[in-house]
């Protein structure tokens, strides 16, 4: 039972899936793990390879185009081993499963936002040094005025 539609899905999402299941099934663990850690540095080292995950997620994400997201590829995957899992076709009350597909879901989310915050902090270091340099050099020029 797959989560994609059933007319013709995108054969490289169905491929990354597959490729990408393990990577889920670890963000899965380690965020349970997380959520019950309590040790600074146990905390740390989980979240440090949730990060690395998502990010190779993300890759894998901008390799299939189409707007997709690592978050959105970590989703179908989880659908995808929700699906397997089931033993009825519609589940009709929430479990546990449930509740910690929304935190993996969230920790997903912010480790999206995360890096793009580090993007937007390089891009903004390269802003200034761009604009220091233009000091700079307008200064080596004489030009009257210059920051």
């Amino acid at each position: 039972m797959s989560p994609l539609p059933s007319q013709s899905p995108d054969p490289d999402v169905v491929q990354a899936i597959s490729d990408f299941r393990f990577v889920g099934r670890r963000v899965r663990n380690h965020t349970e793990r997380l959520i019950r850690a309590t040790n600074p540095k146990e905390r740390a080292g989980l979240q440090r390879q949730i990060d690395d995950d998502m990010a190779s997620l993300e890759i894998r994400a901008q390799r299939i185009g189409g707007g997709m997201t690592g978050g959105a590829l970590l989703l179908l995957i989880n659908d995808d081993d929700n699906a397997r899992a089931r033993r009825v076709a519609r589940p009709t009350r929430e479990s546990a499963r449930v509740h910690l597909d929304r935190v993996q879901e969230a920790v997903a989310h912010e480790a999206a936002a995360k890096m793009e915050v580090r993007a937007a902090n390089a891009r903004w270091a390269d802003a200034i040094r761009a604009r220091e340099d233009a000091e700079a050099a307008a200064r080596a020029y004489g030009v009257r005025g210059a920051a």
